[in-house]
């Protein structure tokens, strides 16, 4: 299996398919690199005998091509482009067409990315398959905390995620804003944010499988995100999280006023999204679905 760093949405992803999939009596070597290219680029287990090598993110092509290939694709370089267009994505989409156009089988974190997979680069539907990210819910069930009256938001630094618009809401409600995701944070520390803070807050105007957002409700941290297409199966408005109008400040306010001022509401958002995490978004599926697929490529 081949990814960036262990870190981050992906890297969180792959670390826990990872064990979870030894549990299924498959036997995983982690491969990593830092940094897209020098990722694309690693050739070391080029020459070693694998079944499968499995690539977690769009831009790695490992030079074996007399293995078959599996590339789960977490985002698209491609449609991520129309929010912040630059070189490094210039070359990652050159090396997203090639790692998709040589994938044995495409495993997809969202049924939107199956779409934008059919329309960028005209991959046939039928090598496509949606295996939705996975929550260790265990990894949350630490001793309760007091809530402190933060608002807590986060993930790796991009144009499309919206961040300002996070701290411009809550400078309107006087509530104070931390982030992580600026420089990389121990997984406990992490962990102790979500679980102390008021409420977490996901801006972004485009994700795909937003683990930031499953994390804070295995947390039973109450969660305030924009109502973009990939969290509709995550934050059911009223009943797992509240939404709010993309880009629009002032109704995110009004919404972070709602959840400060109502205790008895975030307890009620709180409770009902852990429940939804931990029944629909288990790694055991997950790897069993994963499995499925290794098994499906080997026929």
């Amino acid at each position: 299996m081949v990814c960036r760093e262990l870190c981050w949405g992906a890297g969180e992803h792959t670390k826990h398919l990872s064990g979870n999939l030894e549990g299924e009596d498959v036997h995983v070597s982690l491969f990593t690199g830092k940094y897209d290219l020098m990722t694309a680029m690693h050739g070391s287990f080029a020459s070693l005998k694998y079944d499968i090598i499995h690539v977690q993110g769009s831009p790695y092509s490992p030079r074996n091509t007399n293995v078959p290939k599996i590339v789960t694709v977490h985002t698209l370089i491609k449609t991520e482009r129309k929010y912040e267009d630059s070189l490094t994505f210039r070359i990652g989409e050159y090396l997203e067409r090639r790692t998709l156009k040589t994938a044995d089988k495409i495993i997809v974190v969202n049924p939107i990315l199956k779409t934008e997979l059919i329309g960028a680069y005209n991959i046939p539907a039928s090598k496509i398959c949606v295996i939705y990210n996975g929550i260790n819910t265990k990894e949350f069930d630490v001793i309760h905390v007091s809530r402190a009256e933060f608002i807590l938001t986060g993930g790796r630094e991009a144009v499309r995620k919206h961040f300002i618009d996070v701290f411009e809401a809550a400078c309107k409600v006087k509530l104070r804003v931390s982030r992580f995701g600026e420089v990389f944070r121990p997984r406990e520390h992490v962990i102790n944010l979500y679980k102390t803070a008021k409420m977490f807050v996901c801006a972004s105007v485009y994700e795909t499988g937003p683990i930031t957002v499953m994390e804070a409700m295995a947390a039973k941290c109450p969660v305030i995100c924009s109502d973009i297409p990939a969290v509709k199966d995550l934050v059911i408005d009223g009943e797992t999280g509240i939404l709010f109008k993309p880009g629009d400040v002032s109704e995110l306010a009004e919404k972070m006023k709602l959840l400060s001022n109502t205790p008895e509401l975030c307890e009620q958002l709180a409770e009902d999204a852990y429940k939804h995490i931990k029944n629909n978004f288990n790694w055991e599926d997950i790897a069993k679905q994963t499995k499925d697929v290794y098994m499906e490529v080997l026929k």
